[in-house]
C-alpha cells in the first residue's frame, strides 16, 4: 500500500503532463479563468498628473493664504492655464493638472467668497499635496498579471485600463463524473428500503465548478459491468482529460472498476493509499489518440470521496495550473486524539482563536466515520496527523488545512 506523499507525487506528475492549450476570450467573460501569459501594461497610470480632490490648484508659496480664482479645469476638459503666486484654478477630481500647478487644496479647507479662496484658520498646505503624478501607480511595461493567475473581479479594472478587450487564458479541464451503486437514487427521490441519495455527485461537481473546470455528469450507473464499461468508454470518446467515479473501487463482489480499467487498457498507477479516510482510491491512466486520460476511482463513502478529491485532485490542479497551494497553519489541540495506527489521518474539526491566548485551537468531533456528512459539513479544517504520530495529546501543535 502506497503512502500519501508517494501517491500525491504520482498524481502531481501525471496532471502536470496534461497539455492545456490557450484560448482568447472577452475580458468581461474572464473572471475565474486562468491567465495563460504574463500581461504587461501598455500605458502609465496615471496617464497624466491629475487632481486627487475637488479643490483649487495653486503654485505653492508658503507666504500666500489667499488666492484669486481665475478659471476652472474639470476631468476631460483640460486647459493649460497659467497663474501667478496669488492666483488659483478651481480643479475637479481626476482633472489633468496644468503645468504651473503643483498643489491642490481641498474645497473644505478654504473659504470661497467673491472669486477668492482663503485658507481656513488652523489649516496648512504642503507642496505637491493631493496630486496623483504620472506613472506613480503603474509604469509602462509593468507586470499587471502573472501567468497562471486566476482572474478576479479586482483585476478587471486595470486590465481594461490597459486596453485588453480580449485576454488569453488556458482552456478548462474537461472532467467526466459518475457514481455507481445499485443502492443510489436521485436526490429528488425519497429514500426507501436500502436506497440512499447520490450525494457524492453533487459534492464532487461543486468542487469541480469551484476550480473553474468543465464537467460532464453521466449520473448514476448501476453495479453492472457492461454499463460501467460503456460509460467509461463514452467518457473517453468525449475527450475528457480526467474521469472521476464514486464507488466500486474496494474489493467486494460488485466492485468492478479496477477490472474494467485493466480491460480498457488503463495502467493502474496505484490502488489503495495508507490514509484515513479514503484508503481505497484508485488512480490510472491511458493514452488514447496521442492524449493521456487520467482516471480517479473514489470510494463511495461521502467523506472519503470528498477527502480524496480535496487532497489529491484539487491540490494537484491548484498547484499545477494555478500556482497555488492551500496554506498550512499550526494549531493547538484543544483535546487529545485517539490514533494508534501508521496511517496518515485527516481529522475533521473546527479551528477557532482562543480569546485569551490568541492561539488558534483545533477542536474535533468524536465520530470521524467516513460516512458522517454532518461532521464534514460542520468542520472548517482538516487536521493532518502524519504516519508516525500516535495518540497526540491536548496542547500539542500540529498542521491543518482550512476547508
Amino acid at each position: 500500500m502506497i503512502s500519501y506523499n508517494d501517491a500525491y507525487k504520482i498524481v502531481f506528475s501525471e496532471i502536470s503532463k496534461i497539455d492545456l492549450s490557450k484560448e482568447t476570450i472577452p475580458l468581461i467573460d474572464s473572471v475565474g479563468r486562468t491567465a495563460s501569459d504574463f500581461i504587461l501594461s501598455d500605458i502609465e497610470l496615471p496617464a497624466f498628473d491629475n487632481s486627487a480632490m475637488d479643490g483649487i490648484g495653486i503654485k505653492y508659496n508658503e507666504n500666500v493664504r489667499k488666492w484669486k480664482i481665475i478659471g476652472e479645469v474639470s476631468a476631460g476638459h483640460f486647459k493649460n492655464e497659467s497663474i501667478q503666486d496669488d492666483g488659483s484654478l478651481m480643479i475637479m477630481t481626476g482633472a489633468r493638472i496644468p503645468d504651473i500647478v503643483d498643489t491642490v487644496i481641498p474645497f473644505e479647507d478654504v473659504i470661497i467668497e467673491n472669486d477668492y479662496a482663503e485658507l481656513r484658520s488652523l489649516k496648512f498646505v504642503k507642496k505637491n499635496q493631493n496630486i496623483r503624478y504620472k506613472g506613480k501607480e503603474l509604469s509602462l511595461n509593468d507586470y499587471i498579471l502573472k501567468e497562471k493567475a486566476i482572474i478576479k473581479p479586482s483585476n478587471i479594472s486595470i486590465l481594461a485600463a490597459c486596453g485588453l478587450e480580449y485576454i488569453n487564458v488556458y482552456r478548462k479541464l474537461n472532467i467526466g463524473i459518475f457514481a455507481t451503486g445499485d443502492e443510489l437514487i436521485e436526490i429528488n427521490e425519497t429514500p426507501y428500503n436500502d436506497k440512499i441519495r447520490a450525494s457524492n455527485l453533487y459534492s464532487i461537481i461543486s468542487m469541480i465548478k469551484n476550480l473553474g473546470m468543465n464537467y460532464d455528469n453521466s449520473g448514476i450507473i448501476p453495479d453492472d459491468k457492461n454499463d460501467l464499461k460503456n460509460t467509461i468508454t463514452s467518457m473517453m470518446d468525449k475527450d475528457c482529460d480526467v474521469i472521476i467515479s464514486s464507488g466500486g473501487v474496494s474489493a467486494g463482489k460488485y466492485d468492478y472498476i479496477p477490472d474494467i480499467l485493466k480491460e480498457l487498457g488503463f495502467t493502474i498507477l496505484f490502488w489503495k493509499v495508507n490514509i484515513k479516510p479514503g484508503k481505497p482510491i484508485i488512480f490510472a491512466k491511458k493514452e488514447q489518440n496521442k492524449k493521456i486520460i487520467l482516471y480517479f476511482g473514489l470510494p463511495g463513502n461521502p467523506v472519503s470521496a470528498f477527502m480524496n478529491f480535496f487532497i489529491f485532485i484539487q491540490r494537484a490542479i491548484l498547484e499545477v495550473f494555478l500556482n497555488y497551494s492551500e496554506p498550512m497553519r499550526e494549531v493547538e489541540l484543544s483535546e487529545s486524539i485517539s490514533k494508534n495506527d501508521d496511517k496518515r489521518h485527516f481529522i475533521r474539526g473546527t479551528v477557532m482563536i482562543n480569546d485569551n491566548s490568541g492561539i488558534q485551537e483545533f477542536s474535533t468531533y468524536e465520530n470521524q466515520s467516513s460516512s458522517n456528512m454532518k461532521v464534514l459539513s460542520n468542520s472548517n479544517a482538516l487536521l493532518i496527523l502524519e504516519e508516525n504520530i500516535i495518540n497526540p495529546k491536548k496542547g500539542e501543535f500540529h498542521k491543518c488545512i482550512m476547508i
